[in-house]
């Protein structure tokens, strides 16, 4: 809405519309949520593999250990759905800060709703069950991969949830010129 206010977005209104820009735009918010909370762990974890084989104590030797990667391989699917949960908290944010127009909100926004969500939920389910649920690699018994994928579309969708809410919002926000 502050692009519209400031009129950033009528030079893109010839070239895309506002449907897909604002669709663009949430999918933007997604993907960059996603991409630096995995880009970070996984910098963490290399720069821990190197670390380790400089003091001699190595993570993982990719020379000698080839055959033993699922460690590695393990923390690879952890990070991927850590990230998606990332992703996911981001799109809570964008949706909290369509709704107040304050981009404050964004930033604050997702780590109070994942504390409320998570209390709410542990106390309706007596404490078993909370937000990180879907985080976590043992969902499914004895299969680490499915409960990766499992974690990882769960969050793929909320988000998409989310996106298609802020998109559907904001749109009607601002063609009903309503965005102070």
């Amino acid at each position: 809405c502050q692009e519209w206010r400031t009129g950033y977005w009528k030079p893109l209104e010839l070239r895309t519309g506002k449907a897909v820009y604002l669709y663009g735009k949430s999918i933007n918010c997604f993907l960059l949520g996603f991409c630096t909370v995995f880009g970070g762990l996984l910098l963490y974890l290399l720069i821990l593999i190197g670390i380790g084989a400089i003091i001699g104590y190595p993570l993982y030797d990719p020379i000698s250990d080839r055959e033993n990667i699922q460690p590695i391989f393990y923390l690879v699917l952890r990070i991927i759905t850590f990230a998606a949960s990332a992703g996911f908290w981001s799109m809570a944010g964008l949706l909290m800060a369509a709704i107040q127009n304050d981009s404050f909100i964004a930033v604050t926004m997702p780590l109070a709703l994942n504390m409320t969500v998570d209390y709410v939920l542990r106390r309706l389910t007596g404490g078993g069950f909370s937000t990180m649920k879907f985080a976590n690699l043992s969902a499914i018994p004895e299969n680490y991969i499915l409960s990766a994928i499992n974690g990882t579309v769960v969050f793929i969708l909320l988000g998409a949830v989310c996106g298609w809410i802020v998109t559907e919002f904001l749109r009607k926000r601002v063609e009903n010129e309503w965005y102070s």
